[in-house]
């Protein structure tokens, strides 16, 4: 009797150790080792109460540093779930050296909810957010979320992407 008893808790723990592994796998695939793979949704979840949307133009002067150029107010909260809408990310990774190109600040009120950058037309990173890395917009939302802006009366980024298309030749 012996022998079987330890030949069962053996089998046992063997299954034990392969739920522990399954239990640890299904935090890791959501989340991933750059944290959660939902990111967008982080972010509607933050940003949930916002009823205004800032936009404007970052750039780099040697004497003022960073300077917002161009702004833009979306205001209210459908209208920033209608742009929060038009994002759609496919991965996610690593950061640029650069501070984007725009920044969206979502607002309630005065309150500051999140502030979003958006570099090189194709991906977004949420400075003190949840996001380890930057979030990449699919080829979809890249050309989307540009138009719909200016549908909305803020042509800048489109603008910025015709120019980008333009350069690459495609």
């Amino acid at each position: 009797m012996e022998p079987f008893r330890r030949k069962t808790l053996i089998v046992a723990g063997a299954g034990t150790g392969l739920v522990l592994l399954a239990w640890a796998v299904s935090f890791w695939i959501p989340f991933g080792p750059f944290g959660s793979l939902d990111g967008l949704n982080d972010l509607r979840r933050a940003v949930r109460d916002s009823d205004a949307l800032e936009i404007s133009e970052i750039d780099f002067d040697m004497d003022a540093g960073l300077v917002h150029r161009n702004p833009f107010r979306l205001e209210g909260g459908e209208r920033v779930r209608e742009f929060l809408n038009q994002l759609a990310t496919d991965r996610q990774g690593g950061t640029c050296k650069c501070h984007g190109d725009f920044v969206f600040v979502f607002k309630r009120g005065e309150e500051e909810l999140a502030r979003v950058s958006y570099h090189h037309g194709t991906h977004l990173r949420w400075g003190g957010g949840g996001w380890k890395g930057d979030q990449y917009l699919t080829r979809s939302s890249t050309i989307a979320m540009p138009q719909w802006l200016e549908s909305q009366g803020y042509a800048r980024l489109e603008e910025a992407r015709l120019k980008e298309v333009e350069r690459q030749g495609k």
